[in-house]
């Protein structure tokens, strides 16, 4: 029977060969499209869901009230983890990540081969104890125990070793705090799995100059530079265990944030949560945000209404030349339960026939959609068989949308109208047709309306005012004690190009990572009536080179001595929330609350507009 129902259907499109083509041009679009798209959020539902006992496994992640501002971040002070792990007996066992402060690139060198590289974290003993990660290479249970042991990603090894065995090879690592040499006792596959954390290199935290500065370091307050990581007995209540932290953390900070002018509450993410769901900043990886995976997902389930819209409406407008057929089958003994098989066959066949030719454009397509989106999501139809399985559950439910309503509408023909021409009225489904073009007309315009609108977006963002002159610059890096030291002789020798108008110096370039926060108070006021602010350390040449609009007073001058040393120049919104205003606040003295620096005073010789490619506040000259 169906044989004969799939021969029928077979016929029938070749018979109505610029239907066919219409009807399966349509479906090829729809499908290609929500095929692509459906990859996209199955990706990002992927995401930290690997870790064995991820259920267990949780982020600590801080609140903070800084300058009557509420923000939340992914980052804990350093002490933080084992003082948990020793206190409170819901916490079996924890650990921690962190980048140093001021260090956003790493010259990377083994043999002939050198480069810049940006993903490097200093990582606990026990890191890959706690997360999972797939080994390719060395024992992950002790690749961090020594010092000077650093883990790679199969991509990072492979740039530097190709196809040779990377364990016990040693490469030079050099950065602001000097050059390290670190050996190789891990390469994990980057490829396997999914993560908030994206980083290639994970270097043991108690590591060279930059593990001395950091890996002890006992400041509960300030210096929340570190992702903690905790594992949690398997019956916590997370809502009990995280109301009991606000009055064990008060032992170990005391009056410290106080001081410091700040607020802090410590609260739970789990591991699998953080990606789509974890709010504040991710300094080790990607972030993703759920709402745009659901309206990914409306616009994919969008599309496809519109393709199967339009052959519900092709196959309704179509209905009189198939009416004398369904008469001459309903006279000869054909059911209306039969008449429905066969319509339903005849949607199979067209979506089954889409289907195939969706999914070469999808693979076709899948380059540019993965540029488009920075994935990497593949499409594998022998290798998946996940994907075939939905491939084929993908298609039962768009014949059933498509051809559902056809297939009913056209098997409820009767044949003594049909034979007596008189089913005009019985076939008119112009209310019906009319709704759902109205229905394809509002998705449509719902989605140029959304593409406008991120266009917009996309045009404020490429145009908006920075507060500085981005044009025309190019950024170098320094990042060996050679080329420290040699930081002069390298300025004088750019500057002798026809090309290079000026050379200036940074700490932290605006838009770049920038982990040096502290508090600022003017004369009289206590260290917790303090303003937080972000700061870069600068040569005078700087500021005039990056254009930044001047409201007040002037820039650093390089002939005056005061100017590398005790001179300050802030932004608006620092010099606010400090307490000045543009009449008073030149000439000011501000004091920086941190007293490992033994809280040294700057004069306010000038302000500048704030910029927007970064939240920094204020910049101080060294």
């Amino acid at each position: 029977m169906f044989k004969n129902y799939f021969k029928i259907a077979f016929r029938n499109l070749l018979r109505f060969k610029g239907y066919a083509l219409i009807n399966i041009l349509g479906l090829v679009i729809g499908i290609s499209t929500c095929l692509l798209i459906a990859k996209y959020v199955q990706d990002e539902f992927r995401y930290d869901q690997h870790h064995v006992n991820g259920e267990n496994i949780y982020r600590v992640d801080s609140e903070f009230f800084i300058n009557n501002e509420y923000n939340k971040s992914g980052q804990t002070p350093s002490p933080l983890a084992k003082a948990m792990e020793a206190d409170l007996p819901e916490v079996l066992e924890s650990t921690r990540i962190y980048r140093a402060i001021g260090v956003e690139k790493y010259l990377v060198t083994y043999k002939e081969h050198s480069f810049f590289e940006k993903k490097i974290a200093f990582a606990d003993s026990n890191f890959f104890n706690l997360l999972t990660y797939d080994f390719l290479q060395g024992d992950k249970t002790s690749a961090l125990d020594q010092p000077n042991s650093v883990v790679l990603s199969d991509k990072i090894a492979n740039k530097l070793f190709g196809s040779n065995k990377g364990i016990g090879e040693t490469i030079q690592v050099s950065s602001g705090f000097g050059e390290e040499q670190y050996q190789v006792t891990g390469i994990f596959d980057s490829k396997k799995y999914r993560s908030h954390l994206s980083n290639d290199f994970y270097v043991a935290s108690n590591s060279g100059a930059i593990g001395a500065e950091y890996d002890n370091l006992q400041e509960w307050g300030g210096m929340n530079m570190y992702c903690t990581y905790v594992k949690l007995q398997e019956d916590t209540d997370i809502a009990a265990f995280t109301a009991t932290i606000p009055k064990w953390i008060d032992g170990y900070v005391g009056n410290r944030l106080k001081d410091l002018g700040v607020e802090r509450r410590q609260y739970l993410t789990n591991i699998q949560d953080i990606y789509l769901y974890g709010e504040g900043s991710n300094w080790h990886g990607e972030k993703g945000n759920i709402t745009f995976v659901y309206l990914f997902l409306a616009i994919g389930i969008f599309i496809l209404l519109i393709a199967c819209i339009n052959f519900i409406n092709l196959a309704t407008a179509k209905a009189g030349l198939r009416a004398k057929e369904v008469g001459v089958r309903k006279v000869i003994g054909a059911s209306r339960g039969m008449l429905i098989k066969q319509f339903m066959s005849e949607a199979f066949v067209y979506v089954s026939i889409s289907m195939v030719l969706a999914a070469f454009v999808a693979k076709f397509l899948l380059p540019l959609f993965n540029r488009l989106t920075n994935k990497e999501i593949s499409l594998s139809f022998f290798d998946d068989p996940q994907l075939i399985l939905s491939l084929i559950g993908f298609t039962f439910l768009t014949t059933f949308i498509a051809g559902g309503y056809p297939a009913l509408y056209l098997s409820a023909f009767s044949p003594t109208k049909i034979f007596a021409n008189n089913f005009s009225r019985h076939l008119s489904t112009k209310q019906i047709r009319s709704g759902l073009v109205v229905f394809q007309f509002i998705i449509a315009i719902a989605l140029i309306q959304g593409v406008l609108v991120i266009h917009e977006q996309m045009n404020f963002i490429r145009n908006t005012d920075l507060g500085f002159d981005a044009k025309a610059k190019i950024l170098i890096t320094l990042n060996t004690d050679a080329a420290y030291k040699n930081a002069k002789a390298f300025k004088q020798e750019l500057l002798q190009q026809a090309q290079i108008t000026g050379v200036g110096a940074t700490s932290n370039y605006p838009g770049g990572y920038n982990g040096s926060t502290f508090s600022y108070t003017k004369k009289g006021q206590n260290s917790a009536e303090g303003f937080m602010c972000m700061n870069h350390s600068t040569t005078p040449e700087f500021m005039e080179l990056m254009g930044f609009e001047l409201l007040a007073g002037r820039l650093f001058d390089s002939n005056r001595m005061a100017d590398t040393s005790s001179t300050a120049v802030i932004t608006e919104r620092a010099m606010k929330g400090i307490g000045f205003t543009l009449d008073n606040v030149l000439g000011q003295q501000i004091t920086l609350q941190w007293e490992q620096f033994d809280n040294p005073s700057f004069e306010v010789i000038g302000v500048i507009k704030d910029y927007h490619a970064y939240v920094a506040r204020t910049f101080l000259s060294e």
